[in-house]
């Protein structure tokens, strides 16, 4: 990884037969990688954004699930609906 962001190496690797969200997500990406520095002294770390302590968590997944719906207020009687 430290090998392909040096110099921006990694772009090279796009395939050229890509529509253009792909293309697109490909600059977004390279835009986030721009600051990013990798040392070989530090460890790589995995953190989940959706707890506190940033541990993984089914039921944290599950909640993710959730996060933009809106609640209905008439779910209750909606499902109390007898339909022939």
């Amino acid at each position: 990884m430290a090998q392909a962001l040096a110099d921006n190496m990694w772009i090279s690797d796009i395939d050229h037969n890509l529509s253009r969200e792909i293309i697109f997500e490909y600059t977004q990406l390279w835009v986030l990688l721009e600051d990013i520095t990798l040392t070989d002294s530090q460890q790589d770390t995995i953190k989940w954004v959706l707890t506190s302590d940033g541990s993984y968590s089914t039921s944290s997944a599950y909640a993710a699930h959730f996060i933009a719906k809106t609640k209905c207020e008439y779910a209750t009687q909606l499902w109390k609906i007898k339909a022939p």
